[in-house]
């Protein structure tokens, strides 16, 4: 997206207010002006950059704000910051189909459910519900062809989600029971050597729980400890809060027969079909990765199965690597990367992500990028929370502690 495309009318005012602006030296405006700039501008961080303004600075860019205001920041039709509008996909889906009776047979399953084949509903979750989409999306002959479940692949699916549904629960725990840090909710960098040539004073001792959520999510203050809790609290909520009924949180179509991927779904705010069921498409990729008693650290079907109800639950996003953000490569306003950016996809990158952006030791391989500008530091600074792979794999990785601990 181009940018702020008001910008000549907004510095009209701001010059209005001081003709002299930046002739001398640098306004309190700076970083809203260059955050304004941007190919892809943050609305959120320009949005906490004038609230931070001081109140003197307010009053005297009075109706440049206010011209800002209602102009990009609020516009007419948005409510607190979020467009008010009917969201649907670039292509809009048709509605659902249920698997039919004609289809479970062919696939060595038993008779559909009206309203659709409902597995496990007596299970530790309430189950999922198998769906037909052959004209999910109105394509052509490459369109990817669904079927019914095999009984394998419902049995094999049918686990994960068991420990998709453990593995939020253990976030959730540990969440819950993670002390913040002080300051500015980072570990303390070790301090210089007492003697000139010694080793360094050794920093002092972190919770583990504090700085797992640091790794991930970056600094650990209480308001961002309340959105991380938040946000799993809502997977949890939305895939396994009810039981004992058939209107389950999670339909689920089968494209293994054409379709290599693991699995993928819509972010919350570009569709949601119309029975308010997130939409999980699996494909054969889903079904490859065998479930051992302890899961390995590279056995990531886990981790995607979370990243991907990230997308379908709290609306998180794909997060470009440090290297295209420190190009200016974010996100649009719609919250989706760049195109020909690659996103974070491993816990690696999720570390790398919060290390660059709050200056913490680089983690792992690849050239570390030039440290981010002070107006990045703004702009990105969210970015961690709102990382679909970074909810992936903690939650992955609390799971692997459990199951560890427990075979030991």
């Amino acid at each position: 997206m181009p940018s702020y495309a008001n910008l000549q009318q907004f510095m009209a005012l701001v010059r209005t207010a001081n003709p002299h602006y930046e002739r001398i030296e640098r306004s309190s405006l700076h970083n809203i002006v260059a955050g304004l700039q941007q190919p892809i501008p943050n609305k959120q961080a320009i949005q906490a950059l004038v609230v931070g303004l001081p109140p003197q600075k307010k009053q005297k860019y009075q109706q440049a704000l206010a011209f800002l205001d209602r102009d990009y920041l609020h516009p007419p039709g948005v409510v607190g910051g979020v467009r008010v509008m009917a969201l649907g996909p670039v292509v809009p889906p048709r509605p659902l189909h249920v698997v039919t009776p004609q289809q479970r047979a062919l696939a060595g399953g038993g008779q559909a459910i009206v309203g659709g084949t409902v597995h496990d509903a007596n299970g530790p979750f309430h189950g999922w519900t198998e769906v037909d989409n052959l004209n999910r999306i109105p394509g052509g002959p490459n369109e990817p062809r669904t079927s019914a479940f095999t009984p394998l692949q419902i049995a094999h699916l049918t686990h994960l989600l068991r420990a998709v549904q453990q593995a939020i629960d253990l976030s959730l725990q540990m969440l819950r029971s993670t002390p913040t840090l002080p300051g500015d909710g980072l570990p303390p960098r070790p301090a210089p050597p007492r003697v000139l040539g010694g080793p360094p004073t050794a920093p002092p001792v972190i919770d583990m729980k504090s700085r797992a959520f640091v790794q991930f999510f970056g600094p650990c203050k209480r308001d961002r400890l309340k959105t991380v809790t938040e946000n799993y609290a809502e997977m949890q909520r939305q895939l396994f809060g009810a039981r004992g009924s058939n209107a389950t949180g999670l339909a689920v179509v089968n494209q293994s027969a054409t379709n290599s991927d693991m699995a993928a779904t819509y972010r919350r705010s570009i569709y949601r079909p119309a029975s308010g069921q997130i939409l999980l498409i699996a494909g054969s990729g889903l079904f490859k990765t065998a479930i051992g008693q302890v899961f390995k650290a590279n056995d990531n079907t886990i981790g995607t199965l979370i990243h991907e109800f990230g997308h379908a639950c709290v609306d998180a996003s794909d997060i470009p690597r440090p290297v295209h953000l420190q190009a200016g490569q974010g996100l649009d306003e719609r919250g989706m990367p760049a195109n020909g950016t690659g996103p974070c996809v491993n816990g690696e990158h999720d570390r790398q992500l919060v290390a660059w952006i709050f200056g913490q030791p680089w983690v792992g391989g690849g050239t570390e990028p030039h440290a981010p500008t002070n107006l990045q530091r703004v702009l990105y600074e969210d970015y961690p929370l709102q990382n679909a792979d970074a909810y992936g794999q903690y939650a992955l990785e609390r799971l692997v502690d459990h199951l560890t601990a427990k075979a030991a």
